[in-house]
Parts: C-alpha cells; sequence; structure tokens
C-alpha cells in the first residue's frame, strides 16, 4: 500500500509538471489534486502497472515450460512460497 501512495505521488508530481500552473485572479498556483483527477479522467499509474503486470502474466502462462521467462517466473513463486511459509 505504501508503494501504491509513493506512486499516486510521484504521478501527481509529474502531471503539474506537464499541465503547468493556473492564472486565478492575476496570481499563478499549482493544480490540485481534484483538478489533475479531471483531465486524466480516474485513470492513475497503479491502475495500469497492476494490468500490465497482469497481461505479462497472462503471456508467461502461454509460453512454454522450457522458456528462461517461464522458468523464472516459476522460480520466484516458489521461492516466495517458501518463504511465506517459513513465517508461519
Amino acid at each position: 500500500m505504501e508503494e501504491e501512495r509513493t506512486l499516486a505521488v510521484f504521478e501527481r508530481k509529474i502531471l503539474r509538471k506537464i499541465y503547468g500552473p493556473v492564472k486565478e485572479n492575476e496570481l499563478w498556483r499549482i493544480r490540485r489534486n481534484d483538478e489533475l483527477k479531471a483531465i486524466i479522467k480516474g485513470e492513475n499509474i497503479v491502475r495500469f502497472i497492476k494490468c500490465q503486470r497482469i497481461r505479462w502474466l497472462g503471456h508467461i502462462e502461454r509460453m512454454l515450460d522450457t522458456t528462461i521467462p517461464k522458468k523464472r517466473c516459476c522460480m520466484e513463486s516458489c521461492i516466495q512460497q517458501d518463504e511465506e511459509e517459513d513465517q508461519k
């Protein structure tokens, strides 16, 4: 969850640089979070990254068992399962 919050903060920082400040009553100010949200229409980087991970997993699952990415993916999941069992 902390990583998602950090990504969201970074995304807003970059969007503020891309879209720039707003002139309001002869004064310039940075865009507020709600204004940025309206500009990007509810899309965010966290959702995009999660979707890309799911797409990549589907790609890996369709590969032959002998390919290096498939072996590595399976190896990492086995290591993660072992670590979870050790913590119990």
